[in-house]
């Protein structure tokens, strides 16, 4: 056999084809339905390659391919075909090298636009000259410069209170659910952004992503979003749901904070999420 494949497909006919073509070649393949299906064998290293479909139930696509890379090195191919019409994504295929996470091609429709990218190569080491980044201005322009070294780095909770200022609130730990790490993101001298990811039994779970002093306005977003949001109550403030195929989300402005709560979890309801909200606490 030249190699142990596990297909992580939920569609029987689209699971017969790929299984059907793999098999002719000489590999040996592992069906499986759900990415909770073959979790032990997956984190056990049992296979050579996975490939998952992005729409999976239980556990979408992405998520389970974060899982996988933050337990193995194991090697992952992910494939999608899915239709949204009316909403900000649209029907979308793409190919992804899941070791530098970069996309390697991509299909989008959305109404009558269809876009086809395609890196033919990719050189991650590559040395380019200054002069390629230069760009004739016109004589009469105003030119602005404009910081956009955004620096990252990891905290402690106890640290975000001086960051982004008294009263700013988390969703503390408990009931299996752990705060994995804190990442601050300085975006300017008047704005911070702080991420805390949460894991919980050791899975991705949610991410809390928190900015002071509270930027966007809700109304705004929703409209924005269009299809893909509603207006929500969180903790007696007007704030947003995006339930997109690729974003479940809630978002509201708090204290002059804007809270974003991602789920990473797909088993979670909008419902789970508003729960989580009311458990919040402030930082000490």
């Amino acid at each position: 056999m030249l190699a142990n494949l596990l297909l992580v497909e939920d569609d029987p006919e689209i699971a017969n084809v790929f299984c059907d073509t793999f098999r002719h070649e000489g590999y040996a393949v592992t069906w499986a339905t759900t990415g909770l299906e073959r979790w032990g064998n997956i984190t056990s290293s049992t296979y050579d390659l996975v490939l998952v479909d992005l729409m999976l139930p239980e556990m979408d696509g992405l998520t389970l391919c974060k899982n996988i890379r933050w337990n193995s090195d194991l090697s992952i191919v992910m494939i999608s075909a899915h239709q949204e019409e009316g909403t900000v994504f649209g029907e979308q295929d793409f190919w992804m090298d899941t070791e530098d996470w970069v996309i390697l091609k991509m299909i989008s429709k959305s109404a009558n636009i269809k876009t086809e990218l395609v890196y033919m190569s990719i050189v991650f080491s590559s040395d380019f000259k200054g002069e390629v980044f230069t760009l004739d201005i016109l004589e009469d322009a105003e030119v602005e410069t404009l910081d956009t070294n955004f620096s990252g780095k990891e905290i402690e909770l106890e640290e975000m209170i001086d960051i982004l200022g008294e009263g700013v609130l988390y969703v503390p730990e408990g009931n299996g659910i752990t705060i994995d790490h804190i990442s601050l993101i300085e975006m300017d001298a008047q704005t911070n952004y702080v991420d805390i990811a949460y894991k919980k039994d050791g899975i991705a779970f949610i991410t809390l992503s928190i900015i002071s002093p509270a930027t966007d306005d809700i109304e705004e977003q929703i409209e924005l979003f269009g299809n893909d949001a509603e207006e929500v109550q969180v903790r007696n403030q007007n704030g947003m749901y995006i339930n997109a195929k690729l974003l479940q989300s809630l978002v509201w402005n708090e204290d002059n904070f804007q809270y974003n709560l991602d789920m990473m979890d797909p088993s979670l309801i909008v419902d789970g999420l508003l729960d989580l909200t009311e458990a919040m606490k402030k930082v000490e």
